[in-house]
């Protein structure tokens, strides 16, 4: 029941999972949680989801290296998910988050950017001449995946929670 004196807390979930079935009720459960953890005197970040793909990109890639496919869906090919799609995707999620920690005074992490470039989400790290998966199936991060959010997460950590909490 009681938190350290330095904790920070991060509060992470596949959000699109609860949102259709909640919507609104889901934002305002979560803005009630912040509100009692803050109320203890912790810092509060709230992620974003990361892309979630309608695949397994990782499997796709795999199975392409064996056979082609009488019928190619165009993202296989880029194993990507527009900025476009995200938003569209994750839109009102993201705008929900923002709003619940603009009301707890909490942090909005946009961890789905740690796995951007340029205008599309990736799903493979290219390290020189080798392909590194980000993603083991639709929605679940590998290694490579979960390492490359942490980094990005640490640097929000390193602001953040060394402040004073408000």
């Amino acid at each position: 029941e009681q938190l350290p004196e330095d904790a920070c807390v991060i509060v992470a979930q596949r959000w699109a999972g609860y949102y259709s079935r909640l919507n609104q009720e889901m934002f305002t459960q979560l803005e009630s949680f912040v509100r009692e953890i803050k109320a203890r005197g912790k810092n509060v970040l709230i992620t974003t989801d990361v892309a979630n793909y309608a695949y397994s990109p990782s499997a796709i890639a795999a199975r392409l290296k064996l056979w082609t496919p009488r019928h190619m869906n165009p993202q296989w090919n880029t194993f990507s998910l527009s900025e476009r799609d995200y938003t569209q995707s994750q839109g009102m999620i993201n705008a929900g988050l923002l709003a619940v920690c603009e009301k707890t005074r909490s942090t909005l992490v946009p961890i789905h950017l740690s796995l951007k470039n340029d205008d599309c989400y990736i799903a493979f790290a290219c390290q020189g001449e080798k392909c590194v998966p980000l993603y083991r199936d639709e929605d679940h991060l590998t290694r490579s995946g979960s390492l490359l959010v942490a980094q990005f997460l640490l640097q929000y950590l390193n602001v953040i929670c060394k402040e004073t909490p408000m």
